[in-house]
């Protein structure tokens, strides 16, 4: 549930948050073996192989969906109630995600600033930075239909899926 939850909030992954749980691989395993078994089952196999990995993979599915129902609902609330401290928050979220794959990098042994890496960095940096100024030069908004606090919301009204 908490890993799917982190898939609605910007900058945060879910194989994130379950490689710092340390469950990462206990479900890339089971995920694995449900697959395996329900190939084996299509050949011939034992139904008793897809129980056990079975059972955490729909765990796993009915928390993500509680997961994402719920934290989309409280995103929801807090945008429309604390705009500025959640816009803040989850711009931190953003920033502060970037630590762990950073701090992975330089711990390599392989990794060294070369031009080719330091140009590529710069050109990424610059292609990203022209890109949000492109987006925010080139928005319309429409006055007949104000605009949504949350992203959630336009989701909810394209779809008709209640949130």
């Amino acid at each position: 549930m908490i890993a799917i939850s982190a898939m609605v909030l910007p900058g945060i992954s879910g194989a994130l948050i379950l490689y710092l749980l340390g469950q990462y691989e206990y479900l890339s395993n089971n995920l694995h073996g449900f697959k395996d078994a329900g190939v084996g089952l299509l050949n011939g196999g034992s139904v008793d192989a897809l129980v056990a990995p079975g059972a955490v993979v729909v765990t796993f599915v009915l928390g993500a969906g509680i997961g994402v129902l719920t934290i989309s609902k409280v995103v929801a609330w807090a945008l429309d109630h604390y705009r500025a401290a959640t816009l803040t928050f989850l711009v931190s979220l953003m920033v502060g995600a970037l630590r762990f794959p950073v701090e992975k990098i330089f711990e390599a042994e392989t990794f060294a600033w070369t031009p080719t890496v330091l140009g590529g960095a710069v050109l990424a940096a610059l292609v990203g930075g022209g890109a949000v100024l492109l987006l925010t030069t080139t928005q319309t908004t429409s006055t007949t239909e104000p605009i949504r606090p949350s992203a959630i919301r336009c989701f909810s009204m394209r779809t008709g899926f209640p949130m």
